[in-house]
């Protein structure tokens, strides 16, 4: 009778410990969804201010480790593309939190490619400008 015991009490305590995994896992996915301004769901498991400190990180430490074009003629071409972009953004998505302001660099680097960063970093590679034809 005591192992039937043992075993009852080891089946409802697995059954418990599943049921407080799956309450968990379903709080979770409940509280960290998000709309996101395009309106499609998304999960958000990390603060946007957290966001905004990770890309903040990582934006200065490409900035060491890169070589960073300084040229005017340069620098006023990106600015005035992201500036475009980012006012298409704003139209496109008027209810969308995003930074007052925005620091873009210009990487020596021939891959042709741009990124974004929480935190309002943009990222340029001058592989990128070598492919446009014009603004």
């Amino acid at each position: 009778k005591k192992k039937k015991n043992q075993s009852f009490t080891l089946r409802v305590t697995e059954t418990c410990l599943k049921s407080l995994l799956l309450i968990l896992v379903i709080v979770t996915f409940l509280t960290g969804c998000q709309e996101s301004p395009t309106g499609r769901n998304r999960l958000a498991l990390v603060p946007d201010a957290v966001l905004a400190d990770m890309g903040q990180e990582s934006f200065a430490q490409m900035k060491q480790q890169n070589a960073v074009i300084t040229r005017p003629d340069i620098n006023r071409l990106v600015q005035c593309i992201t500036e475009a972009l980012v006012s298409a953004a704003h139209t496109r998505y008027p209810d969308a939190p995003m930074p007052q302001s925005w620091e873009i660099a210009v990487f020596e680097n021939a891959t042709p490619n741009a990124f974004a960063l929480p935190g309002g970093k943009i990222g340029v590679h001058s592989g990128l400008l070598e492919l446009a034809e014009n603004q």
